[in-house]
């Protein structure tokens, strides 16, 4: 009778063992595979000179300029569904999960769907999930050692849409109860455009050959970014700062017979000091400068665009003549060929 007692003990005790009624693996429920559901871009992007179907003439008194070639790897709003495309997903190490970077996730045509090339578990924490969409190839994350990479430089320039890429980092709270992630993408850059007026009594070719942007003394303009916050990385006297033209051309980026101009900006997000944004143009010789409010500009924020009117007045002023507005990306107007510093 003992033996058989022994023996049915037995039995129930290997019965406990079984997966269905295991404690949940550390406490955390059950650990599915995160899915990505889509790839949409938010805003529209389109290289300078190209009107959008609501036309530049928000932002320019003269036509377009001339056409411009469309880059074969051309950007525009809306899903994203070309066979091959490449989004890298990040999963941030917040909530007891450990770090997961640069996963390759492809759209597969044929199929319909996108793929990851490992997978990134999920389970009942809230997981925050990031991704970056790089359809130029600008090398915003590279294949080769970036396990532990989570920020990517942003230099500032000319608005050139072959040198942009994308990112969201807006899913904090992915489950087990819902491992689909759909990502927004937005440009991971700020955008400012000056939309430079000459006024009727100025004196002069009104050629603009210098642009400089200061804050406080100072302007961040070759750093990186931290993708899961949004924001520069690093201390502030680890970030590259200068007090030198942002922009320049002796043989001038920029001429205004009349009417109105846009100079386009790609920037990397910051913030603004109290003391306003400092913004100077060499034209014609003769650096003229002009604060923009802390009020009107608090920040520099990813994926926003910020139009900035401006009146070159005679004699040689300059003034911003309405106030400061942010908007979603749009199409740029007729600005001219403009030559970057490169040192910046």
């Amino acid at each position: 009778m003992m033996h058989k007692l022994i023996f049915i003990s037995a039995i129930l005790l290997l019965g406990g063992c079984s997966s269905e009624s295991l404690p949940p693996m550390g406490g955390n429920g059950e650990s599915v595979p995160l899915s990505i559901s889509g790839l949409h871009l938010e805003g529209s992007v389109q290289p300078a000179g190209e009107s959008s179907d609501e036309s530049s003439a928000e932002f320019s008194d003269e036509p377009a300029g001339e056409p411009v070639d469309e880059p074969s790897t051309r950007v525009t709003a809306g899903a994203v569904t070309t066979d091959g495309a490449l989004v890298r997903v990040f999963r941030l190490g917040t909530n007891g999960y450990k770090a997961q970077y640069n996963v390759k996730c492809t759209y597969k045509g044929a199929e319909s769907q996108w793929q990851l090339a490992e997978v990134i578990g999920i389970d009942k924490r809230n997981g925050a999930i990031a991704g970056v969409y790089d359809p130029n190839g600008v090398g915003a994350f590279l294949d080769s050692n970036t396990s532990f990479q989570s920020s990517a430089n942003l230099t500032a320039q000319a608005f050139d849409e072959t040198k942009l890429w994308y990112v969201d980092n807006s899913h904090t709270a992915v489950t087990n109860a819902a491992p689909a992630v759909a990502f927004k993408m937005t440009p991971a850059y700020s955008r400012m455009v000056l939309q430079v007026e000459r006024d009727a009594n100025y004196k002069g070719d009104c050629k603009i050959t210098e642009v400089t942007l200061l804050s406080g003394g100072k302007f961040y303009n070759n750093l990186p970014m931290d993708i899961a916050a949004g924001t520069l990385q690093g201390s502030s006297t680890a970030y590259n700062v200068t007090s030198n033209p942002l922009l320049k051309n002796d043989a001038g980026f920029v001429t205004i017979a009349g009417g109105t101009k846009n100079i386009d900006l790609l920037l990397p997000p910051q913030s603004i000091q109290s003391g306003g944004l400092v913004l100077s143009l060499k034209i014609d010789g003769e650096v003229l400068s002009v604060t923009i409010p802390y009020a009107s500009l608090p920040k520099l924020a990813m994926g926003s665009q910020y139009n900035v009117p401006l009146k070159i007045m005679g004699p040689a002023t300059l003034t911003i003549s309405s106030s400061v507005t942010e908007q979603a990306w749009s199409a740029t107007s007729n600005m001219g060929t403009i030559t970057d510093t490169g040192g910046i």
